[in-house]
């Protein structure tokens, strides 16, 4: 363990050059900074009120909070909080956690983006995984999402591109533009009356209104209306279905998601959502691995310019191997399990369903047997339409599993 102390001002600059591993900083009242990591080969270069930090492993700073942080490069996870100035990150290689920081810049998060209380402008050029965001007392800019998007809470102006679902909650509106592209289905939601010119486009041709005094189902691509006075314009496109509420949206109707033909499922379609089960898995562990080879290139990269002899490196990267491959395979270990419980819901919702047809046959003259077959029959038809649309790729593997969950509670 390797710990070092640096005397600064009350707003030195900081620069994180490049950490093997992961890396953690937080703000604190100290005017000094303490930079703690396990590394043979921690590298802190000092110029009056600046540092230079770099690191080929995991690596700790506690720093002034009204320091001027910049990071060129994580290969691992980054978290950073308590943080009174701007922050510029080129690029997180891993997860990104932000928390109470002020205007922040992101190059690429090849992981999943997470912001809460950010006073000031968050803008992302890149986000590969899922991104949810909390509490933006200024503007707000993702100009690609790889996942999902969850957004609550937004000061100011929006722009999100999206490649999976997006839920925005806005409480009062206090921008004047508001963009949001999604491959997916759009939630959203409004908390307060709204001053909106709304124009909604979606590729299901599937939009739901819910709003005070204005409640209205679409089958069309496209839909625009007023509310208030217009002061502010919200552009919305979806490639599957869009539903703006005006009160809590706990859940929502399946059926209406899917469109008329929900129930027509084609004979192949178990073999088909298979594969994509499979896909999903494949992908994530390819993400998993990407992950740990960025780690173990961040170590390389370093211990070329250590100085350490070859016996040191030697041992250092053994190290690191181990650790990412123990990671690695606790994440495939998850990922294949949450894969092998959605099969067995499937395979358990073939059974229950053949069952259902066998109790309708020999019961249907009695009232009570008919309507337990009926509820029978509408459970199963929407736990087809939930695994469609994880086939479909309008929901995650894990949000599947939910919703199948959610639906077996209810059924009980």
């Amino acid at each position: 363990m390797d710990q070092r102390s640096y005397s600064t001002g009350s707003a030195p600059e900081i620069r994180i050059e490049s950490i093997g591993g992961n890396l953690e900083v937080r703000g604190w009242d100290l005017h000094e900074v303490q930079v703690q990591t396990g590394d043979e080969a921690l590298q802190v270069h000092e110029l009056e009120d600046e540092l230079h930090v770099s690191s080929h492993s995991d690596c700790s700073l506690k720093v002034p909070s009204g320091a001027v942080i910049s990071v060129q490069r994580v290969h691992g996870n980054a978290r950073l909080r308590s943080l009174e100035d701007r922050l510029a990150i080129e690029e997180v290689r891993g997860n990104l956690d932000l928390r109470g920081v002020a205007e922040t810049s992101i190059g690429s998060v090849r992981g999943d983006l997470t912001a809460r209380l950010v006073t000031g402008e968050l803008r992302a050029d890149s986000v590969g995984g899922n991104a949810a965001v909390r509490n933006i007392q200024g503007s707000l800019t993702l100009d690609k999402v790889g996942g999902n998007f969850d957004m609550r809470g937004l000061e100011n102006d929006l722009h999100a591109i999206v490649e999976g679902n997006a839920r925005i909650r806005l409480g009062l509106i206090s921008g004047s533009r508001y963009e949001l592209e999604a491959a997916g289905n759009v939630y959203c939601r409004f908390d307060e009356p709204a001053d909106l010119e709304l124009e909604i486009t979606s590729g299901g041709q599937n939009i739901k209104i819910d709003l005070p005094g204005r409640k209205e189902s679409v089958r069309s691509g496209e839909h625009a209306f007023t509310l208030g006075s217009g002061a502010a314009v919200m552009r919305i496109s979806a490639g599957g279905m869009v539903f703006v509420s005006g009160k809590a949206l706990e859940v929502f109707n399946l059926e209406d998601a899917l469109g008329d033909d929900a129930s027509e499922i084609p004979d192949d379609f178990g073999e088909r959502l298979s594969r994509q089960i499979e896909s999903h898995v494949e992908a994530q562990i390819e993400m998993i691995n990407r992950q740990i080879e960025g780690q173990i290139e961040g170590v390389l990269e370093s211990l070329e310019r250590s100085g350490l002899s070859p016996e040191q490196r030697e041992r250092i990267l053994e190290r690191t191997r181990l650790s990412g491959e123990r990671a690695a395979s606790r994440a495939q270990e998850k990922v294949r399990r949450a894969q092998e419980r959605i099969e067995r819901k499937m395979e358990n919702m073939r059974k229950r369903s053949q069952r259902g047809r066998e109790f309708q046959g020999g019961a249907a003259s009695h009232t009570a047997a008919g309507q337990e077959s009926a509820r029978q029959a509408a459970t199963e038809e929407e736990r087809l339409m939930i695994l469609r649309m994880l086939e479909q790729k309008k929901i995650t593997l894990q949000e599947a599993e939910q919703l199948l969950e959610a639906l077996e509670g209810r059924g009980q």
